[in-house]
C-alpha cells in the first residue's frame, strides 16, 4: 500500500511525490518494484536466495544467471539455472551458497533473468570501499546513455534549475562495465541536466 502519494503544499516529508509533482526516490524503487516480473534477493542467518516473482498473466521461462562481483568489475563466481515461473507465483530459484562467500565491503551479487537485471549490495553504503565510478553520459534524442567503468552507487538525474522533471527510471545503481539508457519523459523546461552518482563526478549535459 501507498501509505502518502503526494505532497500537498511544500514540506520536507515522506511523500512519493512533492509538491511540484516531481517523483521522489520512493516513486522509482515502487516502479521497479511493481514490474510484472520481478528478480529479486533473500538474506537468511545462514543463505542467500534469489527470487523470481511473476505477476503476469503468462508463465515465463529462461535463464537464471547469479554472479557475485567485484566493483571494479571482476567476476569472482557465477550460477546459472533455467527455470519456469507460473503466473501468480512466487519462486525460490537458486541460493548463492556456491560462488563463495561475499565480500560485503568490496563486492555485490547481481542477477539477470529474461533481460531485467538487478544488484544486491549485502552492506549499508557507509561501509562501503567504493572506487570512483568513472561514470560518462551523452545526450541524444531525448535520452541520456550513462556507462560505468566501476560500480556507481546511486546513479542520479536532476534537471538544473526546475523542478517537477520525470524520467524513465532514476536514483538507480549501475553495474561496472554497463550501460544504461534513459529516457527523458518531462523536462519541465529545463534544458541542462546533471547526471551524479555518490562515487562519480557529475557531469552536465545540454539537452536543448
Amino acid at each position: 500500500m501507498v501509505w502518502r502519494l503526494n505532497d500537498s503544499w511544500p514540506i520536507i516529508y515522506w511523500a512519493v511525490i512533492d509538491y511540484y509533482l516531481e517523483p521522489k526516490i520512493p516513486y522509482y524503487s515502487l516502479r521497479r518494484a511493481y514490474d510484472p516480473v520481478l528478480v529479486t534477493f533473500e538474506r537468511t542467518a545462514d543463505e542467500i536466495f534469489v527470487w523470481v516473482v511473476n505477476d503476469s498473466p503468462e508463465p515465463i521461462s529462461g535463464k537464471l544467471t547469479v554472479g557475485r562481483r567485484a566493483f571494479n568489475g571482476d567476476t569472482r563466481g557465477t550460477l546459472t539455472a533455467e527455470i519456469t515461473v507460473e503466473p501468480g507465483q512466487s519462486k525460490r530459484c537458486l541460493s548463492t551458497t556456491d560462488i563463495g562467500p561475499v565480500a560485503m565491503r568490496r563486492e555485490f551479487l547481481e542477477a539477470s533473468f529474461g533481460g531485467r537485471e538487478v544488484s544486491q549490495l549485502l552492506i549499508g553504503e557507509r561501509y562501503l570501499h567504493l572506487p570512483d565510478a568513472k561514470m560518462t553520459a551523452q545526450f541524444m534524442n531525448g535520452q541520456v546513455e550513462i556507462r560505468a567503468g566501476n560500480f556507481a552507487r546511486q546513479v542520479t538525474l536532476t534537471m538544473n534549475g526546475v523542478t517537477g522533471a520525470i524520467f524513465e527510471d532514476n536514483f538507480f545503481d549501475l553495474p561496472p562495465d554497463c550501460t544504461r539508457t534513459i529516457r527523458i519523459i518531462d523536462t519541465a523546461g529545463g534544458e541542462e541536466l546533471t547526471v551524479g552518482a555518490l562515487n562519480a563526478s557529475p557531469v552536465v549535459l545540454d539537452v536543448q
